[in-house]
């Protein structure tokens, strides 16, 4: 399952009594490590057509929920091409 919590994914009020919201994206970095790919790979899926990124600037950031949504698309397809 893809989390976006903060680095240590404790629960809210476990947080020092900060009020600390979900993130809503990734770093490129944390997309490879969620996905177990390697930079390049990595990259390359940010540039693929319909891949959820946020560009800001020069920095590229992922969509959290496309992430699980494009992920879900992806395995319907797999899924598909299987039978």
């Amino acid at each position: 399952m893809i989390s976006c919590n903060q680095p240590d994914d404790k629960p809210e009020k476990q947080r020092k009594g900060k009020n600390i919201m979900e993130k809503a994206t990734m770093t490129v970095k944390e997309l490879q490590t969620h996905l177990g790919v390697g930079r390049v790979t990595a990259y390359q899926l940010c540039n693929s057509t319909g891949f959820p990124t946020i560009r800001i600037g020069r920095k590229v950031l992922i969509s959290c929920e496309g992430l699980k949504r494009w992920l879900a698309e992806k395995e319907g397809e797999s899924n598909a091409e299987n039978k």
